[in-house]
C-alpha cells in the first residue's frame, strides 16, 4: 500500500507539472535535446520570464529539468535522455485524427521529416534509418533493447561506434515515434549517428527539434542507406 500510494504521488507530481499549456510547450523545446535560457523558453511558452521562472521550477521539482549556470546565465535542458523517451512515448498516445489533422498542416512538414528527440533522430527520417539497419541485419531488436550485429558498416562511414563496457545501458534501443507511430533509435548509438550526420553536414539545426536535411545528406543517405528524398520528405495524403 506504501508503495502504491508513493506512486500515486509521483503521478499527480507528473500531472500536475505537465497539464499547463505553457511548461508543455517548454518540454517541447526542450527535446531538442540544447539548453535553453530562462528567457528563450518564456518565448517559446508565451509567458514573462518572471512566470517562466516559476513554470521551470514546477518541472524540475517534478524531475523533468535541471539547470546549470554558465557566466551570468542559467539554463534549463531535460533531466535525463530516458524523460526525452518518456515525453516521445507519451506524445504517441494523441488519438489518430488529431495526428493525422497535424500531419497535413504544411507548417508541420519538416518536424514530421526529421527531427531530434533529445540527442537522437526523429521522425520518418529516424524510423527509416532504423528500417533498413534492422533490414540489412545491421542491428537486432530485442524486446526493449537492441544488438549492434554489424559494427563495420558504421565504422565504414566514419561513425564512432560506442560500446556497452558498463553493462548498464544498452547500447541501442527502439523508442517510440510519436508521429510515425513506429520505434526509431534510441540509446548511444543513437546519439552517435546524429553526432556524425550534424558533424559531416548531412542535417543542420533549425528551429527546436527541427532537423533540416542538406543537399550533402540526401547523398549520403541514398548512398549509404538506400534512402530517397521523397521517404523523408513524403507528406500523408488528405
Amino acid at each position: 500500500m506504501i508503495g502504491a500510494m508513493s506512486l500515486s504521488a509521483k503521478f499527480e507530481t507528473l500531472g500536475a507539472a505537465l497539464a499547463n499549456a505553457s511548461r508543455a510547450q517548454m518540454l517541447c523545446v526542450l527535446m531538442d535535446g540544447r539548453a535553453f535560457t530562462n528567457k528563450e523558453l518564456a518565448h517559446a511558452g508565451g509567458v514573462t520570464p518572471q512566470t517562466a521562472t516559476a513554470h521551470l521550477q514546477h518541472l524540475a521539482d517534478a524531475g523533468l529539468t535541471v539547470s546549470m549556470r554558465s557566466g551570468r546565465s542559467v539554463y534549463h535542458r531535460l533531466a535525463s535522455p530516458e524523460v526525452a523517451e518518456i515525453l516521445e512515448r507519451m506524445g504517441s498516445l494523441t488519438p489518430s485524427p488529431y495526428l493525422l489533422r497535424a500531419a497535413r498542416n504544411p507548417g508541420n512538414a519538416r518536424l514530421l521529416a526529421a527531427r531530434s528527440c533529445y540527442n537522437h533522430l526523429a521522425g520518418r527520417l529516424g524510423v527509416r534509418l532504423m528500417d533498413v539497419l534492422v533490414d540489412r541485419r545491421i542491428l537486432a531488436v530485442e524486446g526493449e533493447t537492441a544488438r549492434l550485429l554489424e559494427p563495420g558498416f558504421l565504422a565504414t562511414i566514419g561513425m564512432a561506434v560506442p560500446t556497452d563496457g558498463s553493462g548498464r545501458r544498452p547500447i541501442a534501443k527502439p523508442c517510440l515515434d510519436w508521429t510515425e507511430r513506429r520505434p526509431h533509435l534510441g540509446g548511444p548509438l543513437a546519439t552517435s549517428i546524429m553526432t556524425h550526420a550534424l558533424a559531416q553536414d548531412w542535417i543542420r539545426r533549425g528551429a527546436p527539434r527541427v532537423l533540416t536535411v542538406t543537399e550533402r545528406g540526401y547523398e549520403a543517405l541514398a548512398a549509404h542507406f538506400n534512402l530517397t528524398r521523397e521517404e523523408i520528405d513524403c507528406v500523408p495524403s488528405a
